[in-house]
């Protein structure tokens, strides 16, 4: 029994005591070298009823000191009021000015004064593992928007965060917030910015733009607005990087966006069997490339870049205006080192996706390679770098996969292409869309598109470019038995989405939008499409009829065989306007009505649905004229019938009372 006591007190007590905080009070110094504080026991949990007080003081009592807090996990539920904390007030004693208090959110703080009290406090309840946070002095810097000229800020070895600025009142004017972010010191190093935290921007209220140097004049890595995060990480080619904040005027706004600055040291230990590797989210990553050299002889690294998650492939965008080529060129290798077959070269191509979790950026040559500035994200692989093709077939509706059936969103970036081919050459194909790409009440297309070309390669006649605006067809057919479709997203805000269907029509039944057919005194004849074939499904066809002036327009059905429920239907109209006031009425099913203009214009439009079809409908028409000699003449017969009748009754008349008269006169 003695033993398993003192068994217990070594592996319990003696932990338990460790996890204390001894002395409750403690001091510290910050110097320019970051320093670690833990909670006690960190990672293991701490203990409950503990007050554990850490008094830091700048070295240089010149300079503030700066804490980030790098791990917290505090014991907390929802709804509790953060009986575990963390307190931090700007000075060495209890009656400071509080900073901050938390227990949920890994926060920042820079001091006013060369000194900081952390209390760490804990309740009787529960316990958790705790926090670890760094410390470090640094010179005061101001982060605040000066609306007249760039605010310059130096970083060195220690991090700075810049808090972009934050408005709460109406703006009277367009206002650019500059930050030129620059390297304390000479050596070959980078600028890097990891976003914390951000709000959206309306495009019509500003933009966040980045450039890689010193203002604004220097080549752009970002324009961002919409609510999207723009960006996790990003890196300049050099010592320099420019920040521009804009603003026009509008109404009431709050905006915060939080940066963690650092310096990234560009000398490296790198060969061709040790390459530098680069994680990457679904969040886009910007960087320059070559982002290392070699040590001493200031060759190109090679860089691998990786997704984190393993299931995902690795999309990279060449953002540069102009990119590398000849032998300042870079070779893409689809895989995890050079072993890997090679995909293309920056110089060939803006976009690449890797088949697998992994690619490898290595220079043609170590010597001469140009700075390239890329994005790159991981993605699900939602459709290959070559053109995928699809069978178009007669009544089954298929649809594109990338942006269908999408209701609030749907994957940014996208360059997808699609060959649609009808499985006979006397057959077209056809598609149909359904929702947009754009704000609503928009009227122009901007980064999101589908384009349609009639054929098999962009060198093919254009058909359209479609985003979704009012303005615009919701219907295309090829000409030929073959359409490609290009859908192409950019990296900001998605809209309603869009459904793409498609399916095969026959070449020679399909219909224009509107087609313009003349009346005349001969009988002539207008069926549905294919007849006396099936239509094709989702038909829409818009067929105006003008008689010579004059004239009327007579429409005569003489077959209709189309779905009794009406869902494909002929609607009439009398004049070329769709609007109730002129409606004549429709058919459907089996019905052999008739129609007859009051002008010279009349409006047809037929319309079926991507369901069911059947054989369709002829219907015959011509010109009416009523001439003025038969006016004439129903006019003289109209006044004879009347003369006669009157003079009949007249003489009626008369004979009733002439014998009236007679039988009086005898009796």
């Amino acid at each position: 029994m003695e033993l398993w006591k003192l068994l217990y007190f070594l592996l319990v007590v003696r932990d338990v005591c460790a996890h204390k905080c001894v002395p409750s009070l403690s001091s510290l110094t910050a110097t320019e070298d970051s320093q670690t504080l833990l909670s006690p026991g960190y990672p293991s949990d701490y203990e409950n009823n503990q007050t554990c007080k850490w008094i830091i003081t700048a070295q240089d009592v010149t300079k503030k000191i700066q804490v980030e807090i790098v791990s917290l996990d505090l014991a907390y539920w929802f709804g509790s009021n953060c009986e575990d904390y963390l307190e931090f007030r700007d000075g060495n004693t209890d009656d400071s000015t509080l900073i901050k208090r938390t227990c949920t959110e890994k926060i920042q703080i820079k001091t006013k004064g060369p000194h900081l009290m952390v209390t760490f406090i804990t309740d009787q309840h529960f316990t958790a593992p705790g926090f670890a946070l760094q410390y470090y002095q640094i010179h005061d810097y101001k982060s605040s928007c000066d609306p007249f000229a760039a605010r310059t800020l130096s970083v060195g070895q220690n991090p700075l965060f810049l808090d972009l600025p934050m408005f709460s009142q109406t703006l009277q004017r367009e206002l650019n917030c500059d930050f030129h972010i620059k390297s304390e010191t000479t050596d070959d190093v980078a600028i890097s910015l990891e976003l914390l935290d951000y709000s959206s921007i309306r495009c019509h209220d500003g933009n966040f733009s980045i450039y890689d140097g010193k203002n604004n004049q220097a080549p752009l890595i970002l324009e961002w607005c919409y609510s999207n995060q723009p960006f996790q990480h990003l890196t300049s080619s050099g010592q320099n990087l420019f920040i521009r904040f804009k603003l026009l005027k509008t109404e009431s706004l709050w905006y915060v966006f939080r940066v963690k600055v650092t310096i990234k040291i560009k000398s490296a230990s790198c060969s061709d069997k040790s390459i530098s590797n680069l994680e990457l989210t679904s969040l886009p990553t910007y960087f320059a490339f070559p982002l290392e050299y070699k040590h001493k002889s200031k060759k190109v690294c090679p860089l691998r870049l990786w997704a984190a998650n393993m299931t995902q492939s690795i999309r990279l965008q060449v953002v540069s205006k102009h990119s590398s080529c000849g032998n300042k060129d870079v070779t893409v290798y689809n895989g995890y080192d050079q072993a890997f077959g090679i995909i293309g070269t920056l110089c060939e191509k803006k976009i690449y996706i890797s088949s697998s979790h992994n690619m490898v950026l290595h220079p043609v040559s170590e010597d001469t390679t140009e700075t390239v500035i890329i994005k790159a994200s991981s993605v699900v692989s939602t459709c290959s770098v070559k053109v995928e093709t699809k069978k178009a077939i007669h009544d089954v509706i298929q649809y594109l996969p990338e942006v269908a059936n999408a209701v609030t969103s749907y994957p940014h970036d996208l360059n997808c292409t699609y060959l649609l081919q009808a499985e006979s050459s006397s057959d077209a194909v056809e598609v149909k869309l359904f929702g947009r790409l754009v704000h609503k009440g928009s009227h122009k297309c901007s980064g999101d598109t589908i384009t349609f070309y009639n054929g098999d390669s962009i060198s093919s006649p254009l058909i359209s470019t479609w985003c979704g605006v009012p303005s615009q067809n919701r219907k295309f057919t090829s000409t030929g038995p073959k359409m490609l479709v290009n859908i192409k997203t950019d990296s900001f805000e998605s809209f309603e989405g869009a459904k793409v269907m498609y399916y095969a029509v026959p070449q020679a039944g399909s219909c224009k939008l509107v087609t313009n057919l003349e009346a005349n005194s001969s009988v002539q004849y207008l069926t549905s499409p294919n007849e006396p074939m099936y239509y094709p499904i989702n038909s829409y066809c818009v067929y105006e009829l003008k008689a010579p002036e004059g004239h009327v327009v007579v429409l005569n059905v003489i077959k209709s065989k189309m779905e009794e429920d009406c869902s494909d239907n002929v609607q009439v109209y009398d004049g070329l306007e769709k609007n109730a006031a002129n409606y004549l009425g429709r058919w459907c099913g089996e019905d052999k009505p008739s129609f007859r203009s009051t002008g010279q214009d009349m409006l047809i439009i037929f319309s079926a649905d991507e369901e069911f079809n059947t054989g369709g409908f002829n219907a015959s028409y011509f010109a009416y004229k009523e001439s003025s000699s038969q006016y004439i003449t129903a006019l003289i017969v109209g006044v004879v019938i009347s003369v006669m009748f009157l003079v009949t009754v007249t003489v009626i008349i008369y004979i009733f009372v002439i014998k009236k008269r007679r039988w009086v006169g005898k009796v």
